[in-house]
């Protein structure tokens, strides 16, 4: 009966120690808290025969460890166990000291492990023996969160897999406008880099001033992280949990490589048709935007309209897409097929509109290759 009670003491101490961010108890830490064991001797005054009833009541150093376990995962002390200097691993990056524009940042993450071995180390479900599974990761600029991403690793690369490369800033933005550009082609992008369309979109506004910066690479696992726990995209929410890797390089913008990446970006003016098309470009570049900062550049539809019916046959409008070039406190985006309708009247239609919206507010985590940053000089 003593060891239980001292058990379930534990489970409440486990709990709330993992609620105010104490570090895990190992199973030799606990049995020393336990009351000492009885030896074979037998109290003068007591047959052996009640010695064996009594202990029979107690219960064993297994069923402990059993409860203690359980503890362990219940109450969140698992999740924080630190890893080992043979379990961590690292990022290797091309420079430790990276001038955007001279040529391209690559990195190379660095297991001892599997991605599994890390899930399985802070598994908070009752087993997280798969084939497949994440990997998180997470990329800053002096503390400001540029992206994070959950890479979605299958088979041989989730199981056995303990290296992966991938680009941070390539050196122009060739093919950034296309899924198959090549800073996407990596295991740890599903299926666009994050990191890239991030970056250059800091660079080209000029949100990110010119001078030396801290940028920052974390790899973790989701496993770390409490149940429950209310997702931030801020610093300080991906700075509690525990790193598999982690890295801080020095990134350094200057005017010249500003002016170099703008000037070699595969950027263009949106292309017009002619005819009705004229007036309906016109139109839709005159829309309200909702506020002063966010401007239409540039708004050019495609030369396909679709009727669309009702299930009478009549007709209720018609719709094409248009590509916009937008300029908002973030700097100026390109973003693809936007849906534009026009009502039909009875007699005609009406004036088009955006029956989509436009994405002013997306910050640079959310951009991709059909909403992506571009330079305002090619643009304008």
């Amino acid at each position: 009966m003593k060891y239980c009670i001292v058990a379930l003491n534990l489970v409440a101490v486990l709990i709330l120690g993992s609620q105010n961010g104490a570090h895990a108890f190992s199973l030799d830490s606990f049995k020393s808290m336990l009351p000492p064991a009885k030896t074979d001797s037998t109290p003068q005054n007591e047959s052996p025969q009640q010695n064996d009833a009594s202990s029979s009541k107690e219960a064993s150093s297994s069923d402990v460890d059993a409860i203690l376990s359980s503890a362990l995962s219940k109450g969140g002390a698992k999740q924080k166990q630190v890893l080992s200097e043979t379990e961590r691993g690292r990022f290797v990056l091309s420079n430790t000291a990276f001038t955007a524009g001279s040529n391209d940042l690559t990195a190379k993450l660095e297991l001892p492990q599997s991605p599994k071995f890390y899930n399985m180390k802070w598994c908070q479900a009752s087993s997280c023996d798969y084939d497949n599974g994440y990997l998180e990761l997470y990329v800053s600029v002096d503390n400001m969160p540029v992206a994070a991403w959950s890479a979605k690793l299958e088979g041989a690369d989730y199981t056995g897999t303990k290296t992966f490369d991938f680009v941070v800033l390539p050196k122009t933005d060739a093919g950034i406008g296309v899924v198959e550009a090549p800073f996407n082609k990596s295991k740890l992008f599903q299926p666009e880099n994050a990191v890239v369309y991030a970056l250059l979109d800091l660079i080209y506004s000029g949100n990110l001033k010119n001078g030396p910066h801290k940028l920052k690479l974390k790899a973790y696992s989701k496993q770390t992280i409490p149940l429950n726990t209310a997702y931030e995209f801020e610093d300080s929410y991906f700075a509690k949990w525990p790193s598999i890797a982690e890295t801080t390089i020095d990134f350094i913008i200057t005017n010249e490589g500003r002016n170099t990446m703008a000037r070699n970006s595969s950027a263009k003016k949106l292309s017009h048709a002619t005819g009705e098309w004229i007036a309906i470009d016109k139109a839709l570049k005159s829309s309200a935007t909702g506020s002063a900062e966010n401007q239409l550049i540039d708004v050019a539809t495609k030369t396909t309209w679709k009727i669309i019916r009702n299930s009478l046959g009549a007709i209720l409008y018609r719709q094409c897409k248009a590509d916009v070039i937008y300029k908002s406190k973030y700097g100026y985006r390109l973003q693809k097929g936007i849906l534009v309708k026009q009502n039909y009247t009875g007699s005609g239609y009406g004036t088009p509109y955006f029956a989509e919206r436009i994405q002013f507010a997306h910050g640079p985590s959310l951009l991709n290759s059909t909403h992506l940053p571009v330079p305002v000089e090619k643009v304008r």
